[in-house]
């Protein structure tokens, strides 16, 4: 039997798509993404080292470096670049001050880069010279736009899944008529 007219892999693949659906839906409509508040956060500062924008799976993300900091900062996606004040962006040079609010929990366990094994905190709110560039609020409004966009996510995998069930039922039950003629 010819692979691509297999059956039983599409309906695999179809219940691994229904499978998917449930884990999105259970995220996107029940879970959601945490919402934030200033007492949650802990302000580094320190002095800026080097803050380079980075290209990170598809995305652009800003990673900051701080003298005498042992691990760097990232600004991923959720925030990056369009949740950003451009003009206190622009103040980063070597030297300037620099407050990052940064989730505790995170500091005793750092997110780790999956290409590079590189360790990090994500920036959840940063002033720089006293310029607010991203606030906690800004953080928390760009995470639920991003959900929402995110919310067409399980009903594409439900409509697929159900495609993909019904094609590979059909090719089940033409296999069995035909083997039956």
């Amino acid at each position: 039997m010819n692979r691509r007219n297999n059956p039983w892999i599409v309906l695999v693949i179809a219940v691994l798509g229904l499978g998917l659906f449930g884990c999105a839906s259970w995220h996107f409509l029940v879970v959601g993404s945490p919402i934030y508040r200033g007492s949650d956060l802990k302000i580094i500062h320190g002095k800026l080292l080097r803050a380079r924008e980075i290209r990170v799976a598809r995305s652009d993300a800003l990673q900051i470096e701080l003298f005498g900091q042992p691990i760097s900062f990232r600004g991923g996606s959720v925030s990056y670049a369009r949740c950003y004040d451009r003009k206190a962006l622009a103040l980063l040079a070597t030297g300037c001050e620099v407050d990052i609010g940064v989730l505790p929990d995170e500091e005793r366990k750092p997110w780790r880069d999956y290409l590079t094994g590189q360790q990090f905190l994500n920036i959840y709110s940063l002033a720089v010279n006293g310029e607010v560039a991203l606030s906690l609020e800004d953080f928390n409004r760009c995470a639920r736009a991003n959900e929402r966009i995110g919310k067409i996510i399980p009903p594409i995998l439900l409509i697929i899944s159900i495609v993909l069930l019904i094609s590979a039922l059909r090719m089940i039950n033409e296999k069995r008529k035909a083997k039956e003629a």
